[in-house]
């Protein structure tokens, strides 16, 4: 439970931190405020595609594989919108990271409560779950705000990436824990 508090943490904190400072990382790359608040409706419409294929995939072949493949998604999205004015037209290259990053956001959301739960048999940490991830949305925009100070707002961006190494690093270790668990498994 200890590790899936820690985990949760680690994730909504970065989730926090950087979508608390998305729209100012695209306004700092020239993308309007509307093309902004466009993109960022539509991916999370999209997202809910992340919600169903959770729901079809399940848990019938662990959530290691899902696990591994949302954090790389969501990794590369974030070193992706590093610099935006790299590409040729920053507005369609943040629609569609975001698009992709929040599509994986949806989709792992189930796997982490399913590995939290399994990683404590009594129950009685899983209540945590939703404490560990209010905590961390409540703290993240403020110490988001700490990091970027008076600098470029991207600047969060490689903290995000940080914390989701060690989100998804502590959730393969529950993973690992539970394999010989004779409550249950999330293991692929």
């Amino acid at each position: 439970g200890v590790f899936g508090g820690l985990a949760t943490g680690c994730y909504f904190w970065m989730a926090g931190g950087i979508w608390g400072d998305m729209e100012r990382i695209a306004v700092e790359a020239g993308i309007d405020g509307l093309e902004v608040a466009y993109a960022l409706t539509v991916g999370y419409l999209v997202s809910l595609l992340g919600s169903f294929a959770a729901g079809v995939y399940g848990l019938r072949f662990g959530a290691v594989l899902p696990f591994t493949l949302s954090g790389i998604g969501q990794i590369s999205c974030l070193w992706l919108m590093q610099d935006l004015t790299m590409y040729a037209d920053p507005y369609t290259a943040f629609f569609y990271i975001n698009m992709v990053f929040q599509v994986f956001w949806s989709f792992v959301i189930g796997y982490q409560v399913a590995a939290f739960g399994l990683a404590d048999p009594s129950g009685r940490y899983v209540a945590l779950h939703g404490a560990s991830m209010h905590v961390a949305l409540t703290l993240g925009p403020f110490l988001g705000a700490l990091i970027v100070g008076a600098g470029q707002f991207a600047q969060i961006l490689p903290y995000g990436i940080g914390l989701l190494i060690v989100c998804y690093g502590v959730f393969l270790w529950v993973c690992h824990l539970t394999r010989s668990s004779s409550y249950g498994t999330v293991n692929a």
